[in-house]
């Protein structure tokens, strides 16, 4: 979905009756959040705010100020929100796969993701709708919790019974590793190597090294079954599997473990450029799990060099759509990542810029302080927001270039103003450049 059709709907959103909820969304960090979720038996509502469209921002603010959703979300939620300039937020982006510019997540306690609305999908006729249909995916996963306490506690156990909660509970994106251990043990020996009993295990997306994983994947038959099965259908499982296993293996702090799922990862990919972009990912998701931003960035730089120089130009670039992808490069129609294909310039400018601002609040070093301006400086060449222009004055500060970053700190002052946005503290930082003052 465009953000301005995305925008159009917030604005009916916006038309509720408005009050005095502007306290709704509380400063507080993920982890404090995830903590007061499990102490008042919450949902998080996670308001992944816009790094571009500050107009989606204003109007979903206003329809969240109605004062009946307001009761409502205190009632049930633990309101948090991610601004473009949260800490949290690439780690947020990573942990949940996010590809939009914004969206509404809902996040139990066990940072589980329970139902979420990204900008790419309808956001529903109204927020309270959407808000229902949050709970009501909550109530399922405790309905299935507990038929599952109930499963383990009864004396009759049969196979239907087992698949049906299996498929359900994956459905809904829950933990099924007991129960598939349960599943291989119920079911009779000789059928364990059967391509049935094979293709439903894995199409679990049982997490790597596990009981599971290891039963099906020593089968004389697995090879035979899995490859019988779609290739769409295999990617997505092998994603879902990769996702899961570095999800474990941060919430351990298992490095090793991590290298191994990049490892196996890799062996999913026939090109050297798509193993070496994998196996990236999968430790770049780990080192965000962990929180560990200087292992992070050393992968990353490298990662963000290949990805900026492998965007093709793009003539007018803040408005021309790449709708055909028969001209870009190997390392782009090869590795297939989410940002390519149908990506609009502004796609490809913010993945930079967010990756860049991340390296300007973490780089304390400045050793990769060249890198992160070359990406910045991409991202401004193809679309010139001032969120960027921004940005690219700090850097320009930080690489000693005072006149250049004036400069641009005050296209991006006019040009937020001219929007109608205007930032008075980036003239607050404008004021210390020019008396060559630190910025923070």
């Amino acid at each position: 979905m465009s953000a301005l059709r995305f925008l159009l709907i917030i604005i009916l959103l916006g038309k509720a009756t408005t009050g005095p909820a502007q306290n709704l969304f509380q400063s507080i960090s993920f982890s404090t959040a995830l903590g007061k979720a499990a102490r008042e038996n919450k949902l998080i509502l996670l308001y992944y705010e816009s790094d571009q469209c500050e107009a989606c921002n204003t109007n979903l603010d206003k329809a969240f100020s109605s004062k009946t959703l307001y009761q409502k979300i205190k009632n049930a939620f633990i309101p948090v929100k991610i601004s473009a300039n949260s800490k949290d937020r690439m780690y947020i982006r990573q942990l949940y796969d996010i590809t939009g510019h914004m969206g509404l997540f809902f996040i139990d306690s066990t940072k589980e993701l329970v139902y979420s609305n990204p900008q790419r999908k309808e956001p529903g006729a109204n927020l309270d709708a959407l808000l229902d249909e949050a709970l009501k995916h909550a109530a399922s996963r405790k309905t299935l919790a507990e038929k599952e306490r109930r499963y383990f506690k009864s004396n009759t156990r049969n196979r239907d019974d087992l698949e049906a909660l299996i498929i359900a509970k994956s459905r809904l994106d829950q933990p099924t590793g007991l129960l598939l251990v349960e599943y291989l043990h119920l079911i009779p020996k000789d059928s364990v190597n059967t391509l049935r009993t094979i293709q439903f295990v894995a199409r679990q997306a049982p997490v790597l090294g596990s009981v599971a994983d290891q039963t099906i994947r020593k089968s004389s038959r697995f090879d035979t079954a899995w490859y019988d099965m779609p290739l769409p259908e295999r990617i997505a499982i092998n994603k879902k599997i990769f996702k899961k296993s570095t999800r474990i293996a941060a919430d351990n702090a298992d490095e090793p473990h991590a290298r191994s799922i990049a490892a196996f990862a890799a062996q999913t990919y026939d090109n050297e450029q798509g193993k070496q972009y994998i196996r990236d990912v999968v430790m770049m998701s780990y080192y965000q799990q962990t929180k560990n931003p200087e292992k992070f960035m050393a992968i990353a730089v490298d990662f963000y060099d290949r990805y900026a120089s492998s965007i093709p130009p793009v003539a007018g670039a803040a408005t021309t759509d790449i709708t055909d992808t028969t001209d870009l490069p190997d390392a782009l129609k090869n590795i297939k990542t989410a940002t390519v294909v149908n990506a609009i310039p502004s796609t490809f400018a913010y993945y930079l810029y967010t990756t860049a601002y991340y390296f300007y609040r973490n780089d304390t070093q400045n050793r990769y302080l060249e890198h992160s301006l070359a990406w910045t400086k991409k991202a401004l060449d193809l679309y010139p927001h001032y969120n960027i222009l921004h940005l690219y004055a700090l850097f320009l500060y930080k690489t000693g270039r005072k006149n250049d970053a004036i400069a641009y700190a005050t296209r991006a002052i006019e040009k937020s103003t001219r929007e109608g946005y205007p930032k008075e503290e980036w003239k607050k930082e404008r004021e210390k450049m020019r008396k060559g003052l630190p910025l923070e």
